[in-house]
């Protein structure tokens, strides 16, 4: 899926904040594309840099980056599917303690301190998080 327009506005802002002699270099790549929301994997990141190593200027930033939002697809729709296989209620939600298992036992394992991090991010309700407002905050961190 293309970038909107404000979407490409704000990678102009982005590549404002992170280019150094006009290019985002391989060494900002990641923290660029972060800024703009995506969550790329550490094996991502490596194949990323390899791509960007003589660096993108503005436009080559906004192709990559336009690319790199196709390829995704709904990201947030794969994570609230995946969250979905452990809520055996149904409820739509997922308790704290379990969260904190999958997200330091699974996959690219977050530490203790940046899982708790997120977790201040979320509303916890006895216990247990919405895991649709919790990918929401993920994949759309500036959205209210």
């Amino acid at each position: 899926m293309p970038l909107t327009e404000d979407q490409e506005h704000e990678m102009v802002d982005i590549f404002a904040k992170y280019a150094s002699g006009g290019k985002i270099g391989s060494n900002e790549i990641g923290k660029a594309c972060r800024a703009g929301g995506l969550n790329p994997t550490e094996a991502d990141l490596d194949v990323w840099k390899s791509e960007v190593k003589s660096g993108l200027d503005q436009g080559g930033f906004i192709k990559f980056m336009n690319k790199k939002f196709g390829e995704c697809g709904d990201s947030t729709d794969e994570i609230i599917d995946a969250f979905q296989a452990f809520d055996a209620t149904g409820n739509g939600t997922i308790s704290v303690t379990e969260l904190k298992h999958i997200l330091t036992t699974m996959g690219e394992k977050m530490t203790g301190s940046e899982v708790q991090t997120l977790i201040d991010e979320c509303a916890v309700d006895d216990g247990r998080i919405n895991y649709t407002a919790l990918a929401n905050m993920l994949f759309n961190p500036y959205a209210e």
